[in-house]
Order: structure tokens, then C-alpha cells, then sequence
């Protein structure tokens, strides 16, 4: 189940109970746990992913602080442990954080799994629905100030 609770959206888990996983404030959520990735120049970030093992009552952070743009986050179907993040990043310029985020430890610790480049962010994360070992990313080169948005550069990808 996928809803939205005070602006965040959150997915319970399946097969822990009262467990809930949520990115950021941000639009809808949709399947998977996926936040609509809209960028503007008065863009609000969030401040890392959040678990609840309670039904949302407690809400606990589990890193990923400066990762700015958190687009979306898939949790494992089989294994709630493993989840994966799509960090475009701040897009006001490099920041080593973006890229894609895998914990396999329930959000203990997170390991980047992906990055291209200081100016590159992942875009969109989407996994096999038959085989969950494979995911597809898409990265994005883009840098956004109030005056313009520069996008398209040699990071762009699949």
C-alpha cells in the first residue's frame, strides 16, 4: 500500500508489520515508493529518508542528509532490508552526493552504488519486476539557479 501522510509519502511494508518507509516531502507517491521528481528554482529539499516501525507514529532518520532531491526509493519485494535510492542531488551545483544509494542492513548504513559525476544526479529508478537483482537508473547532468536551468550534459544516461 502506497499513501501519503502530512506530505509525505510513505509505502507500509508488506512483510514486517507497522513498518513504514517514506523519502521526502514531495508530490503523490506512486508504486514502489515513487516520488514525482519535479525540480524548480523554489524547490523545497528534504533532509534524508525517514523509517517508522510503528505505524508512523515515531519516525527515525536513517541518513542520507545531504543528498538534497531524493526521486524515488524501491524496497526490495522480498527482503525489506534492502532499499534502494535515486539521489539527483541539490542541482545548484557539483555535490558528491548524488547518484544511487543501496542499504542492505534496513538503513544502518548506505552504500552508493552509482555516480557518474559531481553534476550528474540519478533521475529515475525503476527494478525488473521479474528479477529484483536488476534495476535500471537514469542519471541526469543539470545544474538550476533561480535565472536558468543548464541540463543535458555528458552524464545524461541509462
Amino acid at each position: 500500500m502506497v499513501s501519503e501522510i502530512e506530505d509525505f509519502a510513505c509505502r507500509a511494508s508488506k512483510t514486517i508489520p507497522d513498518a513504514v518507509v517514506l523519502a521526502r516531502k514531495g508530490q503523490p507517491a506512486e508504486a514502489k515508493l515513487a516520488l514525482n521528481l519535479t525540480i524548480r528554482d523554489a524547490d523545497v529539499m528534504g533532509d534524508g529518508i525517514y523509517k517508522s516501525t510503528d505505524a508512523g507514529a515515531t519516525w527515525t532518520n536513517l541518513g542520507l542528509r545531504e543528498t538534497g532531491r531524493i526521486g524515488r526509493i524501491i524496497v526490495h519485494p522480498t527482503n525489506p532490508d534492502i532499499v534502494f535510492a535515486c539521489a539527483l542531488g541539490r542541482a545548484t551545483g557539483p555535490q558528491q552526493e548524488r547518484g544511487v544509494y543501496r542499504t542492505t542492513d534496513g538503513g544502518r548504513t548506505w552504500a552508493r552504488v552509482l555516480f557518474v559525476d559531481p553534476n550528474t544526479g540519478c533521475s529515475g529508478l525503476t527494478m525488473d519486476a521479474h528479477d529484483p537483482d536488476v534495476l535500471l537508473a537514469g542519471t541526469w547532468d543539470v545544474v538550476m539557479h533561480t535565472w536558468a536551468m543548464f541540463s543535458g550534459g555528458t552524464g545524461r544516461g541509462i
